[in-house]
């Protein structure tokens, strides 16, 4: 390819000049290890925003050869971690990826939000005495009539 980038001319079109340098620089299992990558991909321990942005990322450098929706479908929904969140995916069945990060996205935001406004309980130096003088009132206004109900 030396020779030929010195003669004037030689590259007649962007999209020519864009198959050289691939056919120069990119390795010939390039396709294979970008796909192998995809099919591989899955949640672990990152969140699920990190999940979805290496996915983005997997399914551009696949821009030459994409894979079907229903593959790419298929590899998000067997990625994501095991929880509410692939448990609302595989309940709405989404037919798309876009939907399917879509349905991801808005239930992981429900259950950090539920977690997010749990009421913190505050621990007591020691125990709480009882109040039994409203527990005593309240079995004096009961009539003879209440307590049969429940005599044998």
């Amino acid at each position: 390819m030396a020779r030929e980038t010195a003669t004037p001319g030689y590259f007649t079109s962007s999209s020519f000049m864009e198959q050289e340098l691939r056919s120069t620089f990119l390795l010939a299992n390039v396709a294979y290890r970008h796909r192998s990558s995809f099919l591989r991909c899955k949640q672990g321990k990152r969140s699920l925003q990190d999940y979805v942005m290496e996915f983005h990322n997997l399914e551009a450098a696949m821009a030459g050869a994409p894979l079907s929706e229903d593959v790419k479908v298929t590899v998000f929904m067997d990625g994501v971690r095991t929880g509410p969140v692939r448990t609302e995916l595989f309940r709405r069945q989404p037919k798309t990826f876009n939907e399917a990060v879509h349905i991801a996205m808005l239930e992981d935001h429900c259950v950090r939000s539920a977690k997010w406004h749990t009421p913190h309980v505050e621990a007591n130096e020691g125990p709480t005495p009882m109040e039994i003088s409203l527990a005593e009132s309240a079995r004096s206004q009961k009539t003879p009539g209440e307590w049969s109900l429940f005599r044998l």
